[in-house]
């Protein structure tokens, strides 16, 4: 039997539940079933009753029930983790793959964050509430489906069976497949130890819960408390779906609890958040909002506000600090220590960031070779644990690269021992043999239980707990010190030992990786772990996030982050199943979330939380150019009569108000900036330090790549030059830091000869073979010679560059390259059809030139007058194409073309130019326009073309610049101003991390640059 009690907002059955499981049943025969760790650790200080999490329950009932699953009894399950759940996807794609049963997903197929979405995706599925052959119908029996999209769905059912099977082949599960385990409760013998199940403080059961909530039915009493109007479907509609599903074979129960004594201001909102037609309260007493201009200043206020309130006599138990996501504010803890706060989140940094880390990272760097192993040598000789560990000098050792450049790894090591032997002592000699034999023992290609056994072996000959333990005992190092070390050795031992899990659980333990994949798989397995530095405080302020928190209440709330796309934050449509699709899905059974989902979760937070005020609720955002207040602000402000809400504008404050030490020490150093004591303690450059980030957020700083020094900036004159090619222009538009980087600094990243082709030689392979092939058929149609005797002759020319490339080393022949070979083939072919076939329909083109220079070769540049003089552009067109009245402009890409809007956005500059070039230097012809052919697809796409060019038997972009009465005159003046605009601020040395695009994983500023990451993405364009 089920008993399902609803709740107002801003209360909660939870505490009726705990005294009537005390009251009535013993300490086993209930439990109080809750959402989240936070509840379910508050409920256990409170209450004596069994407070467990929903997963919890679900281990125990697998548990209590094994000899009804039908498995062998020497059968082991087994939980895998996300990682090896990636892992077995990711084989499973790539088996698919060569099957040949992946078409529409074909291109994704190895991308790593393609594999992260369909993991997803298929937990998703897992979680719907259907079985597995439901699942499978729903996907491959959609009613008018579009004809586009049946090939996804096909894989996408595959995949999903293939998965399932295999975890049910291993005897594996994931948590979805544990929720499916627990469905043994279906079948009547199912053994239980519970009279009654108290479920509270959920605000939304997925279909699994809802299975299992009911088959629990069978075996015991129910009871569940949700919070849900309604009369308020704004607030509640992620509790609706919940609720209407219990309340179809649920009792409704009622729930008499005392009312909560708020604030008149706070009842108010409690009761008419939400509500349309309300009519707004005239005073607001106990809501405040903060609005400051970053999130420093905003935690500072929050952190003031609450510690002026202790001083007044509040208790830390008073406080809640609310938050959607931590993520958005790190480093709060450290402004908590700062004000003397003690609250609820650990001091903590992620195991990638400590020096243990970056030493076995670097050993894996110089392993992996090439020319990173040079530079990472350099840096493991100064590195924080070779300093501990051992008496050399790193930092001398490294003045050896001001004296010679070092083009070999063998060459820099040789060195570097011929100067120890030369400065140093005998011990210096024998500890550098000693750091030389473990770079000896990394291999450069191994699997991963091989690289694990070898860095642990590592850590263990180092004994570095020991070490920091026994300069403790010589008062030379902290206790903290000592833990800190000695937890981040036991974490990285058990991250090396969950690797190798996790790879022979996906069933790819004999998978050989290079040292470098290893390395970024080492990273990213540290990066998901924290090491704490300092523990939290149990009785301290409660730091939570919003969604983690429902059904308490305190004297004075904190909402922070109430800032557009922070809260409710943004969430971008599935680009797998998009919501259309997934209301679809969700109508015929398999229940999947939707951005709307998302939204509703985000108000219901914000409502809950909202509603544990009884003193004060404190609503706090920052705001700058890109986002201002939250929606949610507006919401309460319209409860209350205009003007009665109290607002602050967090700022600096004066000396008598200080707060901490650091702000006093702030304030005295700024009251007398001449003389005073406290600049010499702070250093003299403070006052620039202290308001460095607000600086940078400023236009034309030094601090944001705006080079001031006139000196500087003619050198960075000289270093760009005059002569710029298309590439060269389009660094600086996509990134101009990263332009620095690569043309000023020369900070290019280079590659050595690898196992497989790289996708720039690659690129460079197929641009000759087309070069030598169309050169064969200038003024032709190839439509006039039988089609196997030009895949012949394509093949013959093919064979021929390959030699070449084999010969200067620019091709390594080894077990890949016959696969390899035989794909670029077959791309070549492809593309042979498709040129056949547009040239078939596209009457009287034909290509009449094939790389036509400008400024290249002795070839005369394009001349561009800016600001002080000329530049020259320079560039080498691929194809051109005539029907004997006009040009047409042809730029092969290995991969990605510039998208339509990049051309009007000044982002796609390589058409312009040539379009430019060609008009100028051959003034005898008109020029049509140009485009892009992919050779992965085999198709031509993106481009610009005038209007006179007429019909074409491929998708070209005519729109652009043709309201005005002269097309070409448009397109070419927007075209000169852009290029002009980009010349003449990187003259002036004007160079923002900014970039406008997302950075490509070669980018050289990728390790330093403060804007890398946030629109980082693997690859990038890449020219044949």
């Amino acid at each position: 039997m089920i008993d399902l009690y609803k709740v107002p907002l801003g209360s909660t059955a939870r505490n009726f539940f705990a005294a009537a499981a005390e009251k009535n049943y013993s300490y086993d025969e209930a439990l109080l079933v809750l959402p989240s760790r936070l509840l379910v650790e508050h409920t256990r200080k409170v209450s004596r009753g069994q407070a467990v999490s929903f997963e919890y329950l679900t281990n125990r009932i697998v548990t209590l029930n094994r000899r009804l699953l039908d498995l062998p009894a020497e059968a082991k399950l087994e939980l895998i983790s996300r990682r090896t759940q990636e892992l077995l996807v990711g084989d499973l794609l790539h088996q698919l793959s060569k099957l040949q049963g992946l078409d529409y997903f074909s291109k994704l197929a190895d991308k790593e964050g393609f594999i992260k979405a369909i993991t997803g995706l298929l937990g998703q599925l897992s979680r719907s509430g259907s079985t597995q052959e439901e699942i499978t119908t729903a996907l491959l029996e959609w009613e008018e489906r579009n004809p586009a999209y049946v090939m996804k769905d096909r894989e996408v059912a595959a995949l999903y069976n293939l998965y399932r099977n295999k975890l049910k082949q291993k005897n594996w599960y994931d948590v979805e497949g544990l929720y499916r385990l627990a469905a043994v409760l279906e079948k009547p013998q199912a053994s239980l130890p519970w009279q009654h199940l108290y479920f509270s403080e959920f605000y939304h059961f997925d279909a699994l819960q809802r299975l299992i909530i009911k088959a629990l039915s069978a075996h015991c009493q129910i009871s569940i408390g949700l919070m849900y109007e309604p009369k308020r479907p704004e607030i509640f509609a992620a509790v609706e779906r919940s609720y209407g599903y219990l309340s179809g074979f649920a009792g409704q129960a009622e729930l008499s609890q005392e009312a909560v004594e708020r604030k008149p201001a706070l009842q108010h909102l409690v009761d008419n958040l939400g509500r349309s037609g309300c009519l707004p309260l005239a005073a607001a007493d106990g809501i405040e909002f903060i609005e400051a201009g970053d999130s420093e200043s905003e935690v500072r206020a929050v952190l003031r506000s609450i510690k002026e309130k202790l001083q007044t006599g509040a208790a830390y138990g008073d406080f809640l600090v609310a938050v959607r996501d931590f993520n958005t504010y790190s480093g709060i803890r450290a402004v908590c220590d700062e004000y003397g706060l003690p609250v609820t989140l650990p001091a903590a940094a992620s195991l990638s960031a400590q020096p243990v880390c970056e030493f076995l990272r670097l050993l894996l760097a110089v392993a992996a070779g090439g020319s990173e192993a040079v530079a990472a040598y350099w840096r493991l000789l100064k590195c924080g644990v070779v300093k501990m560990v051992y008496g050399f000098d790193g930092e001398q050792l490294n003045r050896l690269k001001q004296d010679h450049l070092y083009s070999s790894l063998q060459q820099l090591r040789k060195a570097v021992a011929d100067k120890i032997n030369e400065i140093g002592t005998a011990q210096w000699s024998d500890e550098l043999s000693e750091l030389e034999t473990y770079l000896d023992k990394v291999p450069r290609r191994a699997t991963v239980a091989a690289y694990g056994e070898v860095l642990k072996g590592v850590l263990e000959a180092l004994a570095l707990p020991e070490k920091v333990g026994a300069e403790y005992r010589k008062g030379r190092a902290q206790l903290r010190e000592v833990k800190n070390l000695t937890e981040t050795v036991r974490q990285l031992v058990e991250v090396l030992d969950t690797l190798q899990e996790d790879y022979q659980n996906g069933g790819l333990e004999n998978i050989a990786l290079n040292a470098a994949d290893y390395s970024r798989l080492l990273l990213t397995a540290c990066a998901e772990r924290q090491v704490v530095l300092t523990a939290a405080d149990s009785e301290g302020i409660l730091f939570g996030e919003a969604a983690n928190l429902q059904g308490l209440l305190f004297k004075y709330v904190y909402i922070m982050g109430l800032r557009e796309g922070e809260f409710p934050r943004s969430k971008n449509e599935s680009w797998i199943y998009n919501d259309s699709e997934r209301v679809i899905l969700s109508s015929v059974g398999v229940e999947l979330e939707n951005t709307a989902c998302a939204y509703a979760e985000d108000k219901f937070f914000f409502a809950a939380v909202a509603a544990m005020a009884t003193e004060t609720l404190t609503l706090s955002w920052y705001s700058d150019d890109a986002a201002g207040a939250s929606a949610y602000v507006e919401d309460v402000e319209r409860l209350y009569a205009p003007g009665s809400i109290v607002k602050y504008r967090a700022g600096r404050c004066g000396l008598q108000q200080s707060l901490s030490e650091q702000e006093l020490l702030q304030r005295l150093a700024q009251a007398d900036p001449e003389h005073n004591w406290l600049l010499e303690r702070l250093g003299a450059d403070w006052p620039l330090r202290s308001s460095i980030e607000k600086i940078r957020r400023q236009d034309g700083s030094i601090y944001k790549g705006i080079i001031e020094d006139e000196r500087l900036q003619r050198a960075v004159n000289e270093a760009v030059g005059g002569f710029f090619s298309a590439s060269y222009l389009e660094t600086y538009a996509q990134c101009p830091y990263r332009f620095l980087l690569s043309y000023v600094w020369k900070q290019q990243q280079y590659e050595e000869l690898t196992e497989t082709v790289e996708p720039t030689v690659e690129g460079n392979l197929l641009h000759d073979v087309l070069a030598r092939f169309m050169a064969l058929h200038l003024q032709e149609k190839l439509t006039k010679y039988p089609q196997k005797q030009l895949v012949s002759q394509l093949d013959d020319i093919m064979t021929s560059v390959c030699e070449e490339y084999i010969e200067n080393n620019k091709i390594a022949v080894t077990d890949f390259w016959p696969s390899q070979r035989r794909r670029l083939n077959l791309l070549l072919r492809r593309w042979l059809e498709r040129e056949l076939a547009y040239q078939r329909e596209w009457e009287p083109f034909v290509p009449v030139k094939i790389e036509w220079d400008f400024g290249k070769n002795g070839s005369t540049p394009l001349a561009l007058p800016v600001a002080g003089g000329k530049i020259y552009l320079n560039g080498r067109i691929d194809r051109i194409d005539s029907d004997g009245r006009g040009l047409f402009v042809t730029d092969y890409k290995r991969g990605a073309t510039p998208s339509g809007s990049d051309l009007t956005a000044g982002l796609d500059l390589q058409m312009p130019v040539y379009l430019l070039a060609l008009a100028a230097l051959e003034p005898q012809n008109v020029v049509l326009g140009g485009g892009y052919y992919s050779l992965k697809e085999a198709r031509r796409k993106g481009g610009f073309a005038l209007q006179a060019l007429g019909k074409t038997p491929f998708t070209i972009n005519n729109k652009p610049f043709s309201e005005g009465d002269d097309q070409w005159s448009d397109f070419s003046d927007f075209c000169r101003i852009t290029i002009r605009g980009y010349a003449d601020a990187l003259h002036q040395g004007i160079f923002p991390p900014a970039p406008r695009k997302k950075c490509p994983e070669f980018c050289p500023g990728k390790d330093i640059c403060r804007a890398y990451g946030n629109l980082a993405a693997e690859g990038g364009e890449d020219n044949v």
